[in-house]
């Protein structure tokens, strides 16, 4: 069997894996009388999936559109991707996909250091402090206040942290999904929406 074989075959198989494991992981959150939060985040992540491996080279028509396995496949096949449509960077659903991701981290990285200096005083057990605020919290929203401006509660954190996660394999999937399909060439598309130099 060729190589092409051997790909849609585990191709199929992982997709068969994901999609019953976001199964599992929805019903057990039902069983356990637990929110589904961490379903329908993992349901981001599938979905940007399904777009790199099956929705859009469907729609193209080649399954040498979907994105190889491997470290060096994978960004050898980003890299053309990117020169194959113009230049990847004047995608706005892939700027905003990186937006969600360099936020998403920070965000995590400031709850994180937030937590470990207020932990002395209570922080780590942050559902307490959700449930009735304590030291910890008040001091964390007080460094945050004089810092930023303002600050997030104990529960507002998560909820940022959370939508910044999704948002990164949702845009990203959409702007993924329009290359090719809907924009053959993202450099040409910004300078008609008068954002990239006209004279290149």
């Amino acid at each position: 069997m060729r190589e092409g074989g051997y790909w849609l075959i585990a191709s199929f198989f992982f997709l068969i894996s994901l999609c019953t494991w976001w199964v599992r992981t929805y019903l057990r959150a039902a069983a356990l009388g637990m929110g589904k939060h961490i379903a329908w985040a993992f349901a981001s992540a599938i979905w940007l999936v399904l777009v790199l491996g099956l929705i859009r080279p469907v729609l193209l028509g080649s399954w040498s559109e979907a994105v190889p396995y491997g470290i060096f496949s994978h960004l050898d096949w980003t890299n053309l991707f990117s020169l194959t449509y113009g230049n990847l960077f004047y995608n706005p659903f892939h700027a905003l996909s990186i937006v969600f991701l360099y936020g998403s981290a920070l965000l995590f990285a400031m709850h994180g250091a937030t937590i470990l200096a207020v932990s002395r005083f209570g922080g780590d057990r942050e559902l307490e402090q959700i449930a009735d605020r304590g030291t910890a919290s008040e001091r964390a929203a007080l460094f945050w206040r004089w810092t930023m401006g303002f600050n997030a509660t104990m529960e507002g954190i998560h909820r940022w942290a959370w939508w910044f996660a999704v948002l990164v394999t949702l845009t990203g999937g959409i702007g993924i999904l329009l290359t090719g399909t809907v924009v053959d060439n993202w450099f040409v598309w910004a300078q008609d929406h008068g954002y990239a130099p006209l004279d290149q």
